[in-house]
């Protein structure tokens, strides 16, 4: 049976039989558990985890325990952790379900064989179902992240299982935490030029990653006190006032307020990020 569907059918016989829920384990402890048994270096075992899903299943019917009105109720830090981690399990269950991932052509498009891309309809079609609504992994992230939490940081922590994503953390988002975990996030992100933010100061050139060129509107911040940034289109403005506020080192600052630097984004690499290849029998 598809686990989208029993899953529905397990939650559907939990709010049946559960006329009042029980209280949600805000330390997300089942995905925190999956989460630092296979993810090591940012990568997942795939491979592992597909011939043991128990926890993370167990965790899936967990987001769908509580209501959309009493997930509502909550602090805004428990409300910011509990969407963050489900659209990461979601993500990862979407990969174990298709896993290893079939090839398929995709016109117009150079997509890695090994890809969430290949998956069709990943984010807009698959549903899941968390806090007693039917929901895509695209609706988290469109329909309640983004507009309902002003919190740029965010993108830093969910991860659509992609190398050029930022890194899976390997412990679940939990609201005492969450500050913390968001700054981290957002410096190791930033800070890796490989897929996040790259100044090349022989060349005169700083490269930053998709995700400023996509979510642009939501990196709008006050440009840090003592940072003057020259005149530039207005996107290429947001994204330097936004990392100057993590790029702190007075080298990198007098680099970012420099007026004759070019401005350009990195390639984003949609290879899944697994530990292994799942193709390969010796892993």
């Amino acid at each position: 049976m598809d686990f989208r569907i029993k899953y529905l059918l397990v939650s559907g016989l939990l709010v049946f039989s559960n006329n009042v829920s029980a209280e949600f384990d805000h330390t997300h402890h089942d995905w925190n558990s999956v989460l630092k048994t296979h993810v090591g270096s940012a990568l997942v075992d795939y491979k592992a985890l597909s011939k043991d899903a128990t926890t993370l299943d167990r965790y899936l019917g967990q987001l769908n325990s509580v209501s959309r009105r009493e997930v509502d109720s909550w602090a805004r830090g428990k409300q910011l952790a509990f969407w963050i981690n489900a659209y990461n399990a979601f993500t990862v269950r979407a990969i174990l379900d298709h896993y290893p991932i079939k090839t398929r052509t995709i016109k117009g498009l150079v997509v890695p064989r090994n890809s969430i891309i290949q998956i069709p309809g990943v984010w807009k079609k698959l549903e899941w179902k968390a806090a007693g609504q039917v929901l895509t992994i695209d609706h988290i992230e469109h329909g309640i992240l983004r507009p309902d939490f002003n919190e740029p940081r965010m993108h830093f922590a969910i991860v659509c299982a992609s190398i050029g994503c930022p890194d899976l953390r390997s412990e679940a988002y939990t609201h005492d935490k969450l500050e913390a975990q968001l700054k981290e996030q957002t410096l190791s992100f930033l800070s890796n030029s490989g897929k996040g933010v790259k100044l090349d100061y022989e060349k005169k050139k700083i490269c930053v990653s998709q995700l400023f060129k996509w979510y642009n509107e939501d990196f709008v911040v006050e440009v840090p006190d003592g940072v003057i940034i020259p005149e530039r289109n207005k996107q290429e403005r947001v994204v330097l006032q936004f990392i100057s506020h993590f790029l702190t080192d007075p080298k990198e600052r007098k680099f970012l307020q420099s007026p004759d630097i070019d401005f350009d984004f990195l390639s984003y690499d949609w290879s899944l990020n697994d530990v292994s290849d799942p193709d390969d029998p010796s892993s």
